[in-house]
């Protein structure tokens, strides 16, 4: 599924518009990124809007990454997405923060080892070992990323995931 990063855009009119022509050049569904990091140019105010507008355009998902929508701007924003039907997924680097995603609505969470770049934690730990602790601890779908580079770490998503009663794919992504 495509993404749109929605921190490119200064304004409201620029966000609306490049989600318009994300419509108008696919007809597949498509999900917007918010990054939610203390910023200079990115203001609280900003991620409001962001989030606001994905809720009025009814996108098909978002995915959040840094501080969760709920501590970072409140759990109406959560409410208010999820009203509109758009997908709540969030990427995390720790079972802990899965867990939290789970318990104040998230459809899903991407679990993010060192590996995938970005990391939010100081800990050193690789992608596999947070996704198979989520797929077992978790009732909502868990989505690997970063880590997977050939056959084997492909295996090995797919075993996680089998484990979990699928055919092994949702375990990142493909199902």
């Amino acid at each position: 599924m495509g993404n749109l990063t929605a921190a490119i855009y200064d304004s409201e009119d620029e966000f609306r518009g490049a989600i318009h022509e994300t419509r108008r050049l696919t007809k597949e569904p498509f999900m917007v990124n918010v990054t939610i990091l203390p910023s200079i140019r990115i203001t609280p105010e900003h991620y409001k809007m962001y989030l606001r507008v994905c809720a009025e355009e009814r996108l098909a998902g978002m995915e959040i990454s840094g501080a969760p929508i709920d501590k970072a701007l409140g759990l109406e924003h959560v409410d208010m997405l999820k009203k509109a039907g758009v997908k709540l997924f969030h990427k995390v680097g720790s079972v802990r923060h899965a867990v939290h995603a789970q318990h104040v609505g998230y459809d899903g969470v991407y679990a993010a080892g060192i590996e995938e770049g970005g990391h939010p934690l100081d800990d050193d730990v690789t992608t596999m070992v947070p996704t198979a602790r989520m797929v077992e601890t978790l009732s909502i779908p868990v989505v690997t990323t970063g880590g997977i580079a050939n056959g084997k770490t492909h295996g090995c998503g797919a075993h996680v995931g089998r484990r979990r009663g699928h055919d092994g794919l949702e375990a990142y992504g493909y199902g």
